[in-house]
């Protein structure tokens, strides 16, 4: 195989007992095996890792850099790039270009595909349903997913994967409920099955829901009272709890549709300035506008949990006309 300068496309900062080539070799293709089963991350791909076959003429520059995985025994296995070897393959090309992760190097077969699955997801390659799945399935990342944040990935599949439980996570496979709407439930409850189904039957119920509406809706869940009785559900939430929790949650998602729409307004004061009047902002005075709206963005943090805060629920439920439960 012949090498070729280049940098490997992944930060490797922290692992310490492993060497990196940051080399690009010419590969034959005929030495790359695929073993989609333990290095590919992407549901419903046949033997060769591949879920839509690739088209068109090739262009060994266009077709990019793939990344393969040797073992001890000299062994080569695509880890990234399956479309792209199997296509090779198709066509009768003899050379790709790669990066090289090696087993002699330090790394694992689990590391070769943890970093073949970030950069495929930094891509937007597959679905978020491989997203979720990867990130269900596999371990090694923390709870509070900072690696996922640092490495730049789209928190969706993260939250869907990790903090679903499993009604939730089956009712996302079976797309019962979309992936917009199971990230909502998921990421107000995570990992809370009796919120979490309580969210679910709320998305079934109103199939055309926002995720905004069900996040408002399972909020409100947390200060509605709970009953005891032979019209509670499992979790003891009955018919007037949930509808408290409607009423409850519509009234927060206005609430802060105002917040939003009056810190736009004061943003826009020399446009407005009648809106910036009623606001106490002097026009003319830059500063006074800055200050507004830095009040007005932190009022609208706090009702991100407006339940934890008494003042907030009380607002919430004075404006739903709701007597708040002792």
């Amino acid at each position: 195989m012949q090498k070729q300068n280049g940098c490997a496309p992944w930060d490797c900062t922290g692992d310490d007992n492993k060497t990196v080539d940051t080399h690009i070799y010419a590969v034959p293709v005929s030495e790359i095996e695929a073993d989609p089963e333990t290095y590919q991350f992407k549901r419903d791909v046949d033997g060769n890792g591949v879920q839509t076959p690739l088209d068109g003429e090739w262009n060994i520059w266009a077709a990019g850099v793939l990344m393969l995985f040797e073992t001890i025994e000299g062994r080569v296995f695509v880890a990234n790039g399956h479309h792209r070897l199997a296509y090779a393959k198709e066509l009768g090309i003899n050379l790709v270009f790669a990066h090289f992760v090696r087993e002699f190097d330090g790394w694992t077969r689990a590391d070769a595909r943890r970093l073949a699955a970030e950069s495929n997801i930094l891509d937007k390659k597959g679905t978020i349903y491989d997203h979720a799945a990867y990130f269900r399935h596999s371990p090694g990342y923390s709870d509070s997913g900072e690696e996922i944040s640092h490495l730049g990935i789209s928190q969706k599949g993260w939250v869907i994967g990790k903090s679903s439980g499993d009604n939730l996570y089956g009712h996302f496979i079976s797309q019962s409920i979309n992936p917009n709407q199971t990230e909502a439930i998921a990421k107000t409850a995570p990992r809370d099955d009796g919120l979490q189904d309580m969210g679910i039957k709320y998305t079934l119920d109103n199939p055309r829901s926002k995720p905004e509406e069900i996040t408002a809706f399972i909020e409100a869940l947390r200060v509605v009272p709970r009953k005891a009785s032979e019209q509670s559900n499992l979790f003891g939430f009955d018919d007037s709890a949930l509808k408290s929790a409607e009423e409850l949650g519509g009234v927060v998602r206005v609430i802060r549709k105002e917040l939003q729409e009056r810190i736009t307004a004061v943003r826009s004061a020399a446009k407005r300035p009648e809106i910036a009047r009623s606001e106490g902002v002097k026009v003319e005075n830059p500063a006074s506008i800055l200050k507004r709206v830095e009040a007005l963005k932190e009022e609208l943090a706090r009702w991100v949990k407006w339940y934890c805060d008494p003042r907030l629920t009380a607002i919430a439920h004075r404006r739903a006309g709701i007597a708040k439960a002792a």
